[in-house]
């Protein structure tokens, strides 16, 4: 889509990454974390008697996520974005 919006083909032989240089797009993975972190201060700045408040604060350090990997809780996602 880049190349289509830039109007350059593929026998120009311009790699992806000129491209998206040069339109000047950010990738997607920043885009996801800088909304996650957008959302996380949402949730932060709620009252703390707020559902969503206190669903973030329990304390799952005793629950067995058994044999598969399992789900990783927003706050450890949040610790490895920053």
């Amino acid at each position: 889509m880049f190349r289509w919006i830039f109007g350059v083909t593929r026998w120009d032989k311009i790699r992806n990454g000129n491209i998206v240089d040069i339109v000047g797009v950010t990738s997607i993975v920043k885009n996801v974390v800088e909304n996650r972190f957008r959302w996380f201060g949402h949730v932060e700045r709620k009252p703390v008697d707020s559902i969503l408040r206190r669903v973030d604060q329990i304390d799952v350090s005793h629950i067995i996520r058994g044999i598969r990997r399992g789900k990783i809780i927003i706050r450890e996602t949040i610790r490895n974005d920053l």
